[in-house]
This record gives C-alpha cells, sequence and structure tokens, in this order.
C-alpha cells in the first residue's frame, strides 16, 4: 500500500523513474498542486488580496464582452467600472438562479480567449434548486480536476486501491455496471491508479449491495442518501465490506447519521465535499475533522442569511453561496445564488374541489397546496415532473383533470382499474416523481400534514430509490408505482 503523498507520479523520460520527469500535461498539474499547497497556509489578508486581483480581470472581462452585467449594475445604482464595483462588492444584487434562468445566453461571454479552449456545456439536474445551463472551458476542468486531485492528497488515499463509485448522473443503465483501469483524469494524469468501477444510483439498493460485494471497492463514492439507504440494508443483512477503507459523499449534506452508520455498519470514515456542476469545488471536509476548508483559489464563497447579509461565525442558516469565478473562467462574472437547502415558490393557479379528483403538475419553481391544507396556508414545493394527484375522502363525481398533459392523462388511463369503487379513502399520490432526493423530501411534508388531519396517505413512488433514507422514519405508507 502506497498512499499518495508518497507516490512517484510517471515518468516519460526512459531510464528515469526517481526523480520522475513528467509529460506537459502532468507537469502543470503538479505546477497547480504546489500552488495550492503553497496558497492553503496563507493568511486570510493574503488570500482577500489575491482575490481581489483576480475579480479585477473577472469584473474587466465581464464588463468588456457581457453587456447584461453592465445594465444590471447601473440598475442597481452601482458604477459599471472595476473599482467601483470592487468597492460596493456587497451591494452588487445577487443574480437568482430563476433570473440566469430566464436570461438564457444573455449573461454568456461571446469573446471567449482562444487559450481558454472550447466551450463545453453543463447542464445542471436541479434535484435542490431551479436547474441552469452554464458552459466551461478546457480551464475550468483544469480547474476542476486540480482541486479533484487536492482532496486525494489532503486524505492520503491509496491510488492502487479500488474505486467504485454510483452516481445519477451518466447514460448508465440500473444494473448494469461499467469497469475501468484508472481512477479518472484527476490522477490519471500524474499518477498510476488502480481499477475504478461504476454503477447507476437509480439500481435498487439490494442489487446495489451485491455488486459492491462483487467488485469489493476500498473507496467508495455516492450520494449521502444512497448511503444511507445502503448501510441500512447491509446492517439488517449482516453485509460485509471488508475491504473498505472510507466512504466519499458528494451531492447533499453529509449529517451524523450517514456519519454514524458508516461507523457502525463498515467501520470507516465518511469524507464528504460541497460542489456544484456549474461552480466546481465550494469546500473539501478537512482531513483531521468533520469541518470544511472554502476551496478559496477558485471561489469567493458568502454565506448568507435571508436578507442577504453575510452571516456571523457560528450562525446557523439554509445555504446560499455568492460566487467569483476561479482564475481563468471566461463566462465573465458568476456571481449568483446556488441554495442547496430550500427555497421559496408560489403556488400554481388550480382551483381545489372537495368532491372532485385532481392530477395536476407543480412546475419547477411551483407550490402545491391541498384542500384544508390549502386554506391553513400549508406550502410544500414540487419540482420538476412531479406529478401530485388528489383524492378527497368523499365519493368522487368527477376524473382525474388532465391539467398536465399527456403523462397525467396516462395516469389516468392506467389507474382505472384501481378506481372500482367509488369511495376510496388513500388520498395523495405522487407519480412521475423519478425517486429523486429532493423531490420526495418536499412532499413528505404534505403528505403528513394530510395523515395529521385524518386521511389515509399513501405515495406511489416511480422509483424507490431515495424511499427508504427519507420516508423510513415517517410512518408514510408508499409503494413502487407498476411499470408501464
Amino acid at each position: 500500500m502506497t498512499r499518495i503523498d508518497q507516490q512517484i507520479p510517471r515518468s516519460v523520460v526512459n531510464g528515469i523513474g526517481w526523480p520522475a520527469l513528467p509529460d506537459a500535461n502532468a507537469a502543470g498539474m503538479l505546477a497547480l498542486q504546489q500552488q495550492l499547497a503553497q496558497s492553503q497556509w496563507w493568511s486570510p489578508e493574503i488570500v482577500c488580496t489575491q482575490q481581489q486581483t483576480q475579480l479585477m480581470q473577472v469584473l474587466a472581462h465581464a464588463l468588456d464582452t457581457i453587456p447584461a452585467y453592465a445594465q444590471r449594475f447601473q440598475m442597481a445604482g452601482l458604477e459599471p467600472r472595476v473599482p467601483a464595483l470592487l468597492e460596493a462588492w456587497l451591494d452588487i444584487p445577487i443574480l437568482k438562479r430563476s433570473e440566469l434562468r430566464m436570461a438564457g445566453e444573455t449573461f454568456m461571454s461571446q469573446r471567449i480567449p482562444p487559450e481558454h479552449g472550447k466551450l463545453s456545456k453543463v447542464q445542471t439536474s436541479g434535484s435542490t434548486g431551479t436547474p441552469i445551463t452554464a458552459y466551461g472551458t478546457r480551464v475550468t476542468a483544469l480547474f476542476w480536476r486540480a482541486f479533484t486531485l487536492r482532496e486525494h492528497l489532503w486524505q492520503c488515499r491509496d491510488l492502487s486501491g479500488r474505486f467504485a463509485a454510483i452516481r445519477p448522473e451518466g447514460t448508465l443503465l440500473p444494473g448494469r455496471g461499467q469497469r475501468a483501469h484508472g481512477w479518472g483524469p484527476a490522477t490519471d494524469v500524474v499518477y498510476a491508479s488502480g481499477e475504478s468501477f461504476t454503477l447507476s444510483s437509480r439500481t435498487d439498493i439490494p442489487t446495489q449491495a451485491a455488486w459492491l460485494q462483487e467488485v469489493r471497492p476500498d473507496y467508495l463514492l455516492s450520494l449521502p442518501s444512497n448511503l444511507i439507504a445502503l448501510a441500512r440494508h447491509c446492517r439488517e443483512r449482516g453485509i460485509a465490506l471488508p475491504n473498505l477503507r472510507e466512504v466519499r459523499s458528494y451531492g447533499e449534506v453529509a449529517g451524523d447519521e450517514l456519519r454514524q452508520l458508516c461507523r457502525a455498519v463498515w467501520g470507516v470514515e465518511v469524507k464528504d465535499m460541497y460542489s456544484a456542476q456549474e461552480v466546481g469545488y465550494m469546500a473539501l471536509q478537512c482531513p483531521e475533522h468533520a469541518h470544511y476548508h472554502v476551496m478559496s483559489e477558485g471561489v469567493r464563497l458568502e454565506v448568507l442569511d435571508a436578507a442577504g447579509r453575510q452571516c456571523a461565525p457560528g450562525e446557523r442558516i439554509g445555504t446560499a453561496s455568492q460566487y467569483a469565478d476561479v482564475p481563468g473562467r471566461t463566462s465573465g462574472l458568476s456571481e449568483f445564488s446556488s441554495r442547496a437547502l430550500g427555497r421559496y415558490c408560489a403556488d400554481p393557479t388550480i382551483a381545489i374541489g372537495a368532491d372532485q379528483t385532481y392530477a395536476y403538475r407543480g412546475a419547477s419553481g411551483g407550490c402545491a397546496a391541498v384542500d384544508d391544507a390549502r386554506r391553513e396556508g400549508l406550502r410544500i414545493p414540487i419540482t420538476g415532473t412531479s406529478w401530485l394527484s388528489v383524492r378527497h375522502r368523499v365519493a368522487c363525481r368527477g376524473k382525474y383533470s388532465a391539467l398536465g398533459g399527456r403523462q397525467v392523462r396516462r395516469f389516468y388511463l392506467r389507474s382505472r382499474k384501481y378506481q372500482r369503487h367509488r369511495r376510496m379513502s388513500r388520498i395523495l399520490c405522487v407519480w412521475e416523481l423519478g425517486g429523486g432526493y429532493g423531490h420526495i423530501a418536499a412532499l413528505a411534508p404534505l403528505a403528513q400534514a394530510l395523515r395529521v388531519r385524518g386521511h389515509e396517505v399513501t405515495l406511489v413512488l416511480k422509483d424507490l430509490f431515495y424511499a427508504e433514507a427519507i420516508l423510513g422514519t415517517t410512518g408514510l405508507d408508499y409503494v413502487q408505482a407498476p411499470v408501464w
């Protein structure tokens, strides 16, 4: 076993193994790591000075190539000049994700410096917020890989080990894992690494556990909610992963339950990272404890309260990150709110009848409230393609209102066989939910509120992937929808 901090880079010169003489790409990555190893020990004052220097270039590029930013600054009463904007940094209005989405490509630079390489599109999932389209370059990809390698170095991993990832991204089919030589471009550009294995997170939990027993990973990466479901399954069935050394999590909050389960079931610690596809790395977990270090070389991160003011140290709130772009990114001043924990949405326009059955779509950014829950002011967000149908306890005289289009009509036609009786006590069904963590978590409080009011509630989910992790302690009934 060789820790990464003791591993020798690949050498491309015949007869020279140590000290290694790497190729140009590896040399560039190692040069970046040397700078990061220095700057991580700088004082806050030095870091702030260097950030200001980079912000001057980002602001200048935004003002020069993206007219929408200059207009936005002027509308806020700010002078569209770099020195003035730096002085009034905290007065720059936050560009919300919804605004960015509506604006389309008007906030995109039309003059990308050629040395930054071609543009690549990033489409965010919107699982915890409004989905947006962002763009990166070869340089942004380089910085993403640099922070990935930094995280491996911080945690002193053994790159010769077997690495397994269970992810929702990509085109993997559920139940069909893939195998590759090497851990990926972030490590392989410099070091030799072991085998890696990838599986779709839409695979059911028992199959995931069996797959892990087969691939015998040293390191496991997945979403916290998936890891919790996996650990519970392994605990209940006595499944061991004897080779596992560490669990890595991303994409969601890594809470105490996840860390305690991984220690109790697998005997390993959790190492978490805070990132977003459109932002890059915002923070990495410290090697020595469960706190996080902001990636100040690549992000200007501010933690704000509900009023948009900077929070005091130790103040606990929902997350909002306001950041300026990493050195070399050329899409302009990327300064917008990235809310990872909750959001407020407006009600869709819909009439709720006491003796009707309705099926309707809560579009991205919408809210749903039902019957007495609505009258009492209960609000709950429905995101993406979440479909909600509500059946009142009294006899239903109406049909499903096809307000949502084709999928709702299909729901009605397919569910007719369950409606032979005129009186039904089951109230709430969620359809075409896709099993997304944010979607199920958003609907659970509504279902609980209806149950408290005397309704019998059942959630019908297209995918049970996150169901156990989210609904396991709520007492709510849930079933998997039939495949159409």
